[in-house]
C-alpha cells in the first residue's frame, strides 16, 4: 500500500517472515546495490531508483521502498516480484531445517530471498565472475554502466542504468577491454552481438524445462554450468538450479561425506536431487557460510 502520490514515493510491504536486506541483496546473486545509513539499501529496479529498507514486527516485517521518480502500479509489482516477497521463507527455512547437516548453518546465516533479477544483466554479471572476486565483478558493472552514460540522480546519488544488449554490443570489444575485463570482454561483446541480433532469444529461457534451459544458455560464449546455473538461479525462476563454485564444492564435501570424491557436475546433480526447488536457496545458504562465516569474507 503507497502513501500519497507527494514525492517521495514509499510503499509499505508486509510479510509475514524476517527478512535480511544485506544478505539479500549482497551476498552473491546480485552486484548492483550500495549500502546507505541505518541499514538502508539503494539500487535500481526496472530502471528506477529505490531507496529499500526493513522495519521488523512481531509477526515479520515490514519492507520499505521509496522512490523519488514516481513509480506506477506495476513497479510495485516488479518490487515484490524482484525481492521474490511471495515466496514463505520461513516454511523453506523449516524445511531445510530438518536435515541434520542443514540445521547449523541455516540458522547461522542471514535470513535471507532468492532474487528474480533482471536476466540480460544477471548474465553479464555472472560471465564477468569467472575467475574474478565480488568487488571486482562489482567495479566491472559500475564502468560498463558508467560508459553507457544513463544517468539517473535520486537520493542525492547517482545512479547509471545498464546498457541493454544493443548498447553494449555497440561499445564493442576493444572498448570493454579498455575497462579491464580481460578475456570476458570478448564473450560479453559476442553475447550482446547475438542477443541485440536476436539470434539468441533471453526472453524465452525462463519459460523452458531447467535442461533446456541450462542447455540453451551454455551455447553462449563464456556461459559454463556455473554461470547458468546461476542465471537461472537468481534471474530466471529455477530454484532447483545448484551452482556449484569452489565455496559450494567445499561446503558440501565437508557436510556430506558421501559426495567427496563428486566433481561439480555432480555436485550440481546431486543438489537438484536432493532439495529440488529448494536448492538454490541451500546452495546460497552454503556459499554464504562457507565465504562470510567460515571464511570470513575471503574474495
Amino acid at each position: 500500500m503507497a502513501n500519497s502520490k507527494s514525492m517521495p514515493l514509499i510503499f509499505d510491504i508486509p510479510i509475514t517472515y524476517d527478512l535480511d536486506l544485506s544478505s539479500t541483496l549482497d551476498g552473491g546473486q546480485s552486484f548492483n546495490w550500495r549500502p546507505g545509513n541505518d541499514g538502508v539499501w539503494l539500487g535500481l529496479i526496472g530502471n528506477l531508483p529505490v531507496k529499500l529498507s526493513i522495519d521488523k514486527h512481531r509477526n515479520g516485517s515490514v519492507v520499505k521502498a521509496e522512490y523519488r521518480l514516481s513509480p506506477g502500479g506495476s513497479d510495485l509489482d516488479r518490487l515484490k516480484w524482484y525481492l521474490d516477497l511471495d515466496t514463505p521463507y520461513e516454511a523453506v527455512r523449516n524445511r531445510l531445517s530438518c536435515d541434520d547437516n542443514l540445521e547449523s548453518i541455516i540458522r547461522s546465516v542471514p535470513k535471507f530471498n532468492i532474487l528474480n533479477q533482471d536476466p540480460w544483466q544477471t548474465l553479464v554479471s555472472f560471465i564477468l565472475s569467472t575467475q574474478s572476486n565480488i568487488p571486482r565483478i562489482k567495479r566491472n558493472l559500475e564502468d560498463i554502466s558508467i560508459v553507457a552514460n544513463q544517468l539517473v540522480t535520486a537520493f542525492g546519488l547517482s545512479f547509471y542504468r545498464f546498457p541493454n544488449p544493443h548498447e553494449l554490443a555497440a561499445m564493442g570489444e576493444n572498448k570493454l577491454r579498455g575497462l579491464g575485463l580481460g578475456y570476458r570482454a570478448k564473450n560479453l561483446a559476442a553475447v550482446a552481438s547475438l542477443i541485440s541480433e536476436n539470434t539468441f532469444n533471453i526472453k524465452t529461457v525462463s519459460a523452458m524445462p531447467y535442461k533446456d534451459a541450462k542447455q540453451y544458455l551454455m551455447a553462449l560464449p563464456g556461459v559454463g554450468p556455473k554461470v547458468a546455473d546461476c542465471v537461472l538461479a537468481f534471474s530466471m525462476g529455477h530454484t532447483s538450479a545448484f551452482p556449484v563454485d569452489r565455496w559450494v564444492s567445499r561446503g558440501v564435501k565437508r557436510m556430506y561425506s558421501n559426495t567427496v570424491k563428486y566433481s561439480d557436475p555432480d555436485i550440481s546433480k546431486w543438489g537438484r536431487e536432493k532439495f529440488g526447488s529448494d536448492a538454490a536457496y541451500v546452495q546460497q545458504s552454503i556459499f554464504y557460510y562457507e565465504r562470510w562465516v567460515r571464511g570470513r569474507g575471503q574474495s
